[in-house]
């Protein structure tokens, strides 16, 4: 009952402040940079999470276990994944454009068309990882209590272990070398920034 109250309560508030972010770059397009783009595309992705993935979970947590079947379990799953997933790498896009404009400033910057394209891209990609185990490169099935679904985490079948790594070097450790790298770089860009102003 605890944890199904807590969702509901994250799940508006999710919905509240990524859709005000919304509405803001909406009426204020001249504030929607290219390096807002992605952040942009992260509140759409929260807002549905919010509002049509988050409720299914809190209902099974009310009823302490999962009253929407296999086909319930897996469209549950497969579209957490994916907005999860996608997230991880729209950051990654965020650090490493920053980056290059930071390390790169004579060269052209990324335009809103070819942010656009990336992040279609993203989303495409991210799509392709979540429907997998829907066509038999691993599976979605319910997770700790039976009250939420998930990737089959736990399985030590050849075929999940194969999905499980996979996504673990692509969604979460290239991610993450990207992001220490990316902002490494900016910190020792703006010392050495920092360090030219002050001997001048």
């Amino acid at each position: 009952m605890l944890a199904a109250c807590i969702l509901i309560a994250l799940a508006m508030l999710g919905f509240v402040f990524n859709a005000v972010t919304i509405l803001t770059f909406n009426k204020n397009r001249d504030l929607l940079t290219v390096s807002d783009l992605p952040v942009l595309s992260i509140a759409i992705a929260d807002v549905v999470l919010a509002a049509i993935v988050t409720p299914f979970a809190a209902a099974a947590d009310f009823l302490a276990a999962w009253p929407f079947g296999s086909g319930g379990c897996s469209w549950y799953a497969c579209v957490s994944a994916i907005i999860g997933l996608g997230t991880m790498l729209h950051h990654t896009v965020l650090a490493v454009e920053k980056c290059w404009k930071i390390y790169h400033p004579m060269t052209a910057d990324v335009t809103h068309k070819q942010m656009l394209e990336i992040i279609v891209l993203l989303w495409i990609f991210t799509g392709l990882w979540g429907i997998f185990p829907l066509i038999g490169w691993s599976s979605y099935a319910p997770e700790g209590t039976g009250a939420s679904c998930s990737i089959k985490w736990q399985s030590n079948d050849l075929v999940d272990t194969s999905y499980i790594i996979c996504i673990f070097v692509i969604f979460f450790l290239f991610p993450v070398v990207s992001l220490v790298v990316s902002y490494a770089i900016i910190l020792q860009q703006m010392s050495q920034m920092a360090k030219r102003a002050k001997s001048k």
